[in-house]
């Protein structure tokens, strides 16, 4: 097994929620599956692939809500093992890690939505970062905490059912 090399690496929002990566560990599950002898697909090894694909099938597309859009390109930092050769479980961590940066940045801009929403006057707020309609309004910071919120526990879920993929071994 390759030794972790772990550095930080600064990407995009937008980046740090693409969850690609995700979806090329499950097909390479399901080809591992799909080429087992038949001999050993009722065996625990076909077991566990299916657990792990079923865990990694739970996971969609993240979208950036319209309301979340100016922050597409907003920078987030994660720790990544960038290793040359990445067993499935590392790429698994790396994505887990992305995605748990990008809910920390949400979960700041939502606070401080929430805390823009309830001051007396917003038009002195400005605009947010690349938003070209103007000054938000309170509702507006409202909504964009909500939304930044509901992706926050979205990625969870995410996070969540990712993580429980246990990845079998090729030999043993």
């Amino acid at each position: 097994m390759a030794k972790a090399k772990l550095r930080a690496v600064t990407s995009t929002l937008a980046g740090a929620i693409d969850v690609g990566e995700l979806g090329s560990l499950r097909d390479e599950l399901q080809e591992w599956l799909d080429s087992l002898p038949e001999s050993l697909q009722g065996g625990s090894k076909a077991d566990q692939l299916e657990e792990a694909i079923s865990s990694l099938d739970s996971c969609e597309e993240i979208e950036l809500p319209t309301e979340l859009e100016h922050l597409e390109n907003a920078e987030v930092t994660s720790i990544q093992n960038v290793a040359r050769k990445l067993s499935r479980s590392a790429r698994r961590d790396n994505v887990v890690s992305w995605l748990r940066a990008a809910q920390e940045l949400l979960d700041e801009r939502a606070t401080s939505y929430h805390e823009y929403a309830e001051l007396e006057s917003t038009p002195s707020l400005g605009t947010p970062p690349d938003d070209h309609n103007g000054p938000w309004t309170q509702d507006d910071y409202t909504t964009a905490a909500e939304k930044a919120l509901e992706l926050v526990d979205e990625i969870e879920t995410i996070c969540d059912n990712v993580e429980a993929a246990e990845f079998p071994q090729m030999y043993g």
